[in-house]
């Protein structure tokens, strides 16, 4: 039986990170996933947008890890030469009945200690988006977007310099509770760690309840997106969206200029019963028009 450091279950950017640094510190790590590849789940399924810190509660842990580890990700994209643009971002009232709570978004954001926001006017919006209509948006010029699956291609690539090992296709099939050192049964063979990460991501529910842990339920939300014709993607140069999602569930259907030059509109909400259905009883494309006439 193997014996390591630490044990980290999932693979994906938030997994990846953390055995890297986890390495770099000279511990034993290894990192397993069950697809082929890492970062096949919500890392790479996602606008690829790196947010400014708008939207959490002043004050909050979210608040404050967004607004530095949007920080932390410019750097390490730079360094590590993956694909992104500090582009900013529009978030538009479309109506006058919206200025206010784009003001207030503002105040929000500032709050947080985002960088740099203002409410802007319909001249400032066209001058940007010529295809866009508002009253008034809030410009966020720290906010960006990056390559996904490059960012997880160079977290892997780091924390494979840094000593750790990624085992793919592999599941966890048991565990022996919730005090170290774990004894941790794999498909193939058996760990001893010291320490488990669970970074399992929509799963870390059903990993947490397997090795004794806090007892919690995720209900997954499946977000659709459509995809501009290559013929239409002038039509939007930048990151454009609405006002957060009145549930609170969502920032709502948003217009993204990829890296790569593509354009996508959403994601919807669908509440899902099943984790791993991407593709089941999908949305009609004119399901998407109403939510992006800004």
């Amino acid at each position: 039986m193997e014996s390591i450091d630490t044990l980290v279950i999932g693979g994906g950017v938030t997994g990846l990170a953390t055995a890297g640094r986890l390495a770099a510190d000279g511990r034993s790590v290894c990192v397993i996933d069950r697809h082929p590849r890492p970062g096949m789940e919500t890392s790479t399924h996602n606008s690829g947008v790196i947010h400014a810190g708008l939207y959490y509660p002043a004050g909050t842990l979210k608040a404050e890890l967004c607004v530095d580890g949007a920080d932390r990700l410019y750097a390490f994209c730079a360094a590590q030469g993956v694909p992104h643009e500090r582009c900013g971002k529009l978030v538009v009232a479309s109506t006058d009945a919206e200025v206010p709570k784009i003001e207030a978004l503002r105040a929000r954001g500032t709050a947080n200690g985002a960088l740099g926001l203002e409410v802007v006017d319909e001249k400032f919006v066209m001058a940007r988006e010529p295809h866009v209509r508002g009253r008034a948006a809030l410009w966020s010029p720290n906010t960006g977007r990056v390559e996904a699956e490059a960012l997880v291609r160079a977290l892997l690539r780091v924390a494979d310099e840094n000593g750790a090992v990624f085992l793919r296709g592999t599941r966890v099939m048991g565990a022996n509770g919730s005090r170290g050192p774990f004894v941790v049964q794999l498909e193939r063979e058996t760990i001893e760690a010291r320490t488990v990460v669970n970074a399992a991501g929509l799963y870390a529910d059903d990993v947490s309840r397997l090795f004794g842990g806090e007892t919690f339920t995720i209900y997954p939300v499946r977000g659709e997106y459509a995809e501009l014709k290559p013929s239409r993607r002038n039509w939007v140069n930048g990151l454009v969206y609405p006002l957060p999602h009145p549930s609170g569930h969502g920032l709502g259907v948003h217009l993204t200029k990829t890296t790569g030059g593509a354009v996508t509109l959403g994601p919807t909400i669908r509440y899902q019963s099943d984790k791993d259905d991407y593709e089941n009883d999908r949305l009609p494309l004119e399901a998407f028009v109403e939510p992006a006439t800004i």
